[in-house]
């Protein structure tokens, strides 16, 4: 991964230590973001850095096993009102 990836991942997962209190999820469980942002947004980019950062903090892993919901919503906003709100629903165990 490029050096400025790294960084900004860096910067996630210091945030995400900060604001998740529980252990990693198990799953399975609903992944929602609404990301506010400058430039245009790759949705896949967008889901795959958070879900870089968010391994073993947020979730035990990215499967789809344990996130077999993803939902993202991109609103265009000015870089001083760029921000990921994320919304992370627990659902019932398929059977």
């Amino acid at each position: 991964m490029p050096p400025a990836y790294k960084e900004a991942q860096s910067q996630v997962r210091e945030q995400l230590w900060q604001q998740w209190s529980e252990k990693p999820l198990q799953g399975p469980i609903a992944l929602c973001m609404t990301v506010y942002g400058e430039g245009r947004g790759d949705t896949d980019n967008i889901a795959g850095a958070f879900m870089d950062s968010a391994q073993g903090i947020v979730f035990m892993d990215d499967r789809v096993s344990v996130i077999p919901e993803l939902y993202i919503r991109y609103r265009k906003a000015k870089k001083a009102e760029s921000k990921w709100v994320i919304h992370i629903c627990k659902l019932q165990p398929q059977e």
